[in-house]
């Protein structure tokens, strides 16, 4: 009887132990930051708003018919449907493809979606930032 208890306790403090282990490794697990909207160089000057998104593009797959954005250090895919995306100053009115190819790596964006239930974004409009000349047109 003597032999039992101390197997009763050793066994009783191995599985409060690993009870403690596992929370403790639980507690430094920490869950993934939420994706940002606009990437920080466009606050700046713009303010977030809903169903909208500022991004530099980064790449277009016609056949998929989606667009990579990069967002700071994450990147976003949204799908569009060539059939009613609408290009603000697009390169060739009315050629969604070329204008889609025409958009330069790394070029600021800004995209009007709408997320779906499962968090999947589909866009309705792209429109590529064009920049400001000052000085009276000569650049800064």
């Amino acid at each position: 009887m003597r032999l039992g208890k101390p197997r009763e306790m050793l066994a009783g403090l191995a599985a409060a132990s690993l009870m403690i282990a596992s929370s403790a490794l639980a507690a430094d697990q920490v869950p993934p930051p939420a994706k940002a909207k606009d990437v920080k160089s466009c606050a700046v000057c713009h303010a977030p708003e809903d169903g909208q998104m500022r991004a530099f593009f980064d790449d277009v797959s016609m056949k998929s018919q989606v667009i990579q954005l990069k967002l700071d250090a994450v990147a976003e895919v949204v799908k569009f449907d060539e059939d009613k995306l609408t290009i603000i100053n697009g390169s060739t009115p009315g050629d969604v493809e070329k204008s889609l190819r025409d958009i330069k790596k790394g070029s600021e964006v800004r995209v009007a979606y709408v997320e779906a239930a499962n968090g999947s974004k589909s866009i309705s409009e792209i429109s590529r930032h064009i920049a400001r000349l000052f000085n009276n047109g000569k650049g800064a």
